[in-house]
């Protein structure tokens, strides 16, 4: 009867311990650990004063990601708006990756142009969307880097007007309003029963009279019309879509008709997309 209570209490402790440490590997992959994150910092501190030690960069904080599972430590300089990158740590204290590219390839201040553009794009679009119903619209600059440029495919749909993001400086003030005049591109979604080119013209004529009241411009706009959800959830078939519409064309006295035209060519042009969806689906079945 002893043995079987000692047998019984030593089972329990080492399912215990077990669950203790199963609950510590739980955490440790969520949540990380303290010791982890030390040495994340030491590694840190230690790339900051020899890779960069001629640099005004700092820590910001160390934060752990569980999506995958490294420590981040976000790095800033606060004489130089786009001068922030990360350090990708593992739990060892080992540097995984470096994104300080981010800084000299122009992505920084291509993002913070685009944020830029967004402030002064948003509150125009909200005010649009009280007229329309539709909860998908923004506007955006056209900054792409220089080899999704090159070795541009005809599915890529890079607009020709697109700004190469390597050729941005770091720092600079650009003119934003300059910038969207050139670059600028406006995404809107209207969910309506009336999606005639007719009705298509009369939205771009009150979204440009809207850009141009407020004094923000823009290169080209997206504009799609889809059928308002019917009672039961589901919506009709059939949409009107137009991609990278001129501003310029936009006052012409022909829109309707250059409504038409943009609409065929962007159902070719998605048609097109899915024939090839479907055939390299179809060849890797039968691979």
């Amino acid at each position: 009867m002893n043995m079987t209570k000692k047998f019984w209490k030593r089972l329990a402790v080492i399912v215990a311990i077990a669950m203790i440490i199963g609950l510590v590997g739980f955490a440790n992959a969520f949540m990380g650990n303290p010791v982890s994150k030390m040495l994340a910092q030491n590694t840190a501190e230690e790339i900051l004063k020899t890779k960069y030690k001629n640099k005004d960069y700092q820590i910001n904080d160390v934060v752990y990601s569980f999506k995958d599972g490294y420590y981040h430590a976000r790095i800033s300089s606060p004489s130089s708006i786009d001068s922030k990158f990360n350090l990708s740590i593992n739990m060892f204290g080992k540097l995984e990756y470096d994104n300080y590219a981010s800084i000299t390839d122009g992505y920084n201040t291509a993002d913070r142009l685009n944020n830029e553009y967004r402030k002064l794009t948003d509150p125009i679009l909200e005010k649009i969307m009280l007229k329309y119903k539709g909860d998908i619209y923004y506007g955006a600059l056209e900054i792409r880097t220089k080899n999704s440029i090159d070795y541009e495919s005809e599915d890529d749909d890079i607009p020709e007007y697109a700004m190469v993001q390597e050729s941005l400086e770091v720092d600079k003030l650009y003119d934003i309003r300059k910038l969207g005049r050139s670059v600028g591109h406006i995404i809107i979604y209207v969910e309506t029963d009336d999606i005639s080119p007719k009705n298509a013209a009369n939205i771009l004529k009150y979204v440009r009279e809207e850009f141009d009241e407020a004094g923000a411009p823009f290169r080209a706009i997206d504009l799609t019309l889809r059928h308002s959800k019917t009672e039961t959830g589901s919506v009709p078939k059939g949409e009107l879509n137009i991609i990278n519409f001129n501003y310029d064309d936009i006052y012409k006295d022909d829109l309707v008709e250059k409504v038409k035209k943009a609409d065929k060519e962007a159902k070719e042009y998605y048609a097109k997309l899915d024939k090839e969806k479907l055939e390299q689906e179809k060849e890797v079945d039968e691979k």
